[in-house]
């Protein structure tokens, strides 16, 4: 049973996640730019091996975004069900007060 909740609180933490979620995209992104310049740009591995190595780890790239969307879908859950808390008060207060 819910008794209390405090939407203020919810959206600010739907915020702040959004703030989070931008900044690992961007990490994530910076990380996979800088991981296939490895073995064609810096030169710091290379061969078929090196090749073979960074393909195959760009592959992961998908599954580490993923996670991103999965957490924004997260807030956008948060910031939504605090506006319904909110019109589910309004219109509680609403009926109460014979509005």
């Amino acid at each position: 049973m819910l008794s209390y909740a405090n939407t203020t609180e919810m959206k600010e933490i739907a915020s702040r996640l959004n703030i989070l979620i931008n900044e690992y995209n961007s990490l994530i992104n910076s990380l996979f730019i800088r991981l296939a310049k490895v073995p064609y740009e810096t030169n710091e591995w290379v061969g078929n091996t090196a090749e073979y190595y960074f393909r195959t780890i760009e592959l992961d790239k998908a599954e580490f975004l993923n996670f991103g969307m999965l957490l924004a879908t997260y807030s956008a859950k948060i910031k939504n069900d605090a506006s319904l808390i909110e019109e589910t008060i309004t219109k509680n207060l609403n009926i109460e007060r014979g509005n």
